[in-house]
C-alpha cells in the first residue's frame, strides 16, 4: 500500500506569513496578457488563475471538528479521489452521461484540479492501457466548447499551464538569489537549501522529523529553481514489457532563442543505460504556442502543442541556460525521496550531444492535449504527423517547486 511521503506536514503560520521579494516580472506573464485566440477575440486566457485546487481539498478536508486536516489524510483524500476518476477513464465506453450538459472533458478536468498537483501522479498507475487510449479522446471534448465557456473559471490549455510553472521556478531562483546576496551583505553564511531551525519562528517546525522533510523538500525545490526545466513523468500505452518498458519522462525548457517564450525545446529521457541515451537522446521542439490550437495532419483533430523530432535542437545555444560544463547536466537532488514508494531518484537530467534521431523517430511529432492541469494526453504520429499513428501516452509533471516552497523564500 502507498503511504503518504509528507506525514505529519504542516505548514507553520509564520512561516506562511513572511512577505515574497519584490521580483521583475516575468516574459511568461507579460507574453500571457499580450496572447489572442484564433479569431482575434480577447483571450481569456490572459485571466489570473484561480486560487490553487489544492486549498479547496485542504478546506474539505479541515471542515471536520477534530481541526485542520494532516498531511497523511490530504494523500488520502486525493488518492481516492483519483482511483474514482481512473475507474471512469479505463470504463469510458461504459459510462453513460444522461445530461448532454455534462462534458466530460471538463469534467475530469476539474476533478483533476483538485487534486493537490503533487499527487496527480498517482493517475499513471491507475490507468490501463484502454484508460490511456480514452485519455486521448476525452481530452479532445474540450475542444468541442466554446473558449468562452471552456474557461469561465481559468485557463484550460497547456501553454498557460507551462507559463504559469515556468513563472514558479523563476520566482523561487530570483528570491535564492536575493537572499543569498542579503546573506553576504549581512557577513553570514546562509545556504536556502539547508535547515532553518535555528530560526527564532518555534512554530516552524514540529519534529525533527519534519524539519528533515522540510529540508529534503527546499533542497529539490531550490535545485529544481536553479535547472530551469520541467519534468514530466510518462507513460504509454500497449507497450509490451510493462513499466521496464513504457515509462519515461520528457523534459521541457523554454528555447534560450527565442525572447517572447512562445517556443519550447526538450528531450525524451528513457531511464536506460547511458549508452542508449547517448544514442537516442531524442530531443524536440515545439511549436510556437502563441498559436492557441493546432490540427493534426492525419486526422484533423484539434491539439494544443506539437513536440517535432524532425528538426531538434541541435547546437549549445539551444540547451537549458543553467546546463553545467563538463557534465551537460541541470542541477537536481541525488537522492530525493519523491513518490510514495520510499525509492530515492536523482532529480538532474543528462543533456547528451544531440543529433538526428534514427527510425521510427526521424519523423515523428507528438501531439499534445490537456487533460487537467500538468496532466497532458498524448499521441504521435510518423511522416511529420501525416503518416502513421505511433505511440499514446500520458504525460504528468513531476512538482518540484509547489506554491508553499515560495512562502517565505526570504526574511523581512
Amino acid at each position: 500500500p502507498r503511504v503518504c511521503p509528507l506525514v505529519g506536514h504542516q505548514m507553520s503560520s509564520a512561516r506562511a506569513a513572511r512577505a515574497r521579494p519584490t521580483l521583475a516580472a516575468s516574459r511568461f506573464s507579460s507574453r500571457r496578457s499580450s496572447a489572442r485566440p484564433a479569431g482575434g477575440a480577447a483571450s481569456t486566457s490572459a485571466r489570473p488563475r484561480s486560487k490553487p485546487a489544492e486549498d479547496a481539498l485542504r478546506c474539505r478536508a479541515t471542515s471536520t471538528p477534530t481541526g485542520p486536516a494532516t498531511e497523511a489524510e490530504v494523500f488520502q483524500d486525493a488518492e481516492d479521489r483519483v482511483i474514482r476518476l481512473a475507474t471512469t477513464l479505463n470504463a469510458y465506453e461504459h459510462v453513460a452521461f444522461t445530461s448532454r450538459a455534462t462534458n466530460m472533458g471538463t469534467y475530469v478536468y476539474e476533478q483533476l484540479a483538485l487534486v493537490p498537483e503533487r499527487y496527480r501522479y498517482l493517475l499513471i498507475d491507475e490507468l490501463t492501457d484502454r484508460g490511456l487510449t480514452n485519455c486521448w479522446f476525452i481530452a479532445g471534448l474540450l475542444y468541442k466548447i466554446k473558449l468562452a465557456e471552456r474557461e469561465t473559471d481559468g485557463p484550460m490549455d497547456i501553454s498557460n499551464d507551462l507559463e504559469a510553472y515556468q513563472e514558479r521556478l523563476e520566482t523561487l531562483k530570483e528570491s535564492l538569489e536575493l537572499e543569498e546576496r542579503h546573506a553576504e551583505g549581512d557577513g553570514r553564511p546562509r545556504d536556502a537549501t539547508t535547515s532553518r531551525a535555528d530560526d527564532d519562528d518555534d512554530d516552524a517546525y514540529e519534529s525533527r522529523d519534519f524539519a528533515a522533510t522540510s529540508t529534503s523538500r527546499r533542497r529539490v525545490a531550490a535545485a529544481a529553481a536553479r535547472a530551469g526545466v520541467q519534468v514530466f513523468e510518462g507513460r504509454a500505452a500497449n507497450v509490451p514489457g510493462g513499466p521496464f518498458v513504457n515509462r519515461f519522462q520528457k523534459v521541457l525548457y523554454p528555447s534560450p532563442t527565442d525572447e517572447t517564450g512562445g517556443t519550447w525545446h526538450g528531450r525524451v529521457v528513457l531511464k536506460k543505460p547511458k549508452f542508449v541515451e547517448t544514442f537516442l537522446p531524442l530531443y524536440f521542439r515545439t511549436n510556437d504556442t502563441l498559436e492557441r490550437f493546432l490540427t493534426v495532419p492525419a486526422t484533423g483533430e484539434p491539439c494544443d502543442l506539437s513536440l517535432d523530432y524532425q528538426n531538434p535542437p541541435y547546437l549549445e545555444s539551444d540547451m537549458p541556460p543553467d546546463m553545467r560544463y563538463p557534465s551537460r547536466r541541470t542541477d537536481g537532488v541525488e537522492d530525493a525521496a519523491i513518490g510514495t514508494d520510499g525509492d530515492v531518484v536523482d532529480t538532474s537530467t543528462w543533456w547528451p550531444i544531440p543529433k538526428l534521431p534514427p527510425p521510427p523517430f526521424d519523423t515523428l511529432v507528438d501531439y499534445l492535449r490537456p487533460l487537467g492541469p500538468g496532466v497532458y494526453a498524448g499521441k504521435g504520429w510518423r511522416g511529420g504527423g501525416r503518416g502513421d499513428e505511433f505511440l499514446t501516452f500520458l504525460l504528468v509533471r513531476r512538482v518540484d517547486v509547489g506554491e508553499e516552497d515560495l512562502e517565505g523564500a526570504l526574511d523581512e
